[in-house]
């Protein structure tokens, strides 16, 4: 009797396993995996030159790669894959590659958080909201317009800094 893991045919004759590329289904050799020609990926064998990226059509198999959010068993370089899945920014509109900050339920890139007084970007993502317009403000502008709002008069009988003073105020 033969070992279990030998596959037989009705004829009781040992069957040869041919393995097989995921992109060409060509067969992928023991001399090619030998010679560092086929890699193992997403389940399968994969012949070197057939592991490339689906989007920029680069070779993966010597880089890191991840499989298509969309797609099953597609290659994808991590940069086009971070073009695939990651989200837009709220207030430009370009996909968010690094580390974004939430507000309001939506999410932004650092320097794009701003401001909706002064137009400067909100200092480490601290912001307020105004909550019947959903405006975002900085601190010190939200302030100033809520007691604006509470006392009808701004502070100190002006509107408060200016957007250059408050940019002379953060480099200090």
């Amino acid at each position: 009797m033969a070992p279990p893991y030998i596959p037989m045919n009705p004829n009781k004759e040992a069957v040869r396993w041919k393995l097989r590329c995921i992109s060409c289904k060509q067969r992928v050799t023991a001399t090619d995996a030998l010679r560092g020609h086929a890699y193992f990926a997403l389940g399968g064998l994969w012949h070197a030159q057939h592991m490339t990226c689906a989007r920029c059509k680069i070779n993966v198999a010597e880089i890191p790669f991840c499989e298509s959010a969309t797609e099953p068993n597609v290659l994808m370089c991590t940069d086009c894959y971070m073009v695939e899945s990651n989200p837009d920014c709220a207030a430009c509109g370009k996909r968010l590659f690094e580390t974004c900050l939430e507000a309001a339920g939506r999410l932004y890139h650092k320097d794009c958080l701003r401001c909706t007084s002064c137009k400067l970007p909100c200092i480490d993502g601290r912001y307020e909201m105004d909550d019947t317009t959903g405006a975002i403000y900085d601190v010190d502008c939200y302030h100033i317009m809520v007691f604006d709002k509470d006392y009808g008069c701004a502070l100190g009988g002006a509107k408060g800094p200016t957007s250059a003073e408050k940019t002379d105020e953060r480099k200090a």
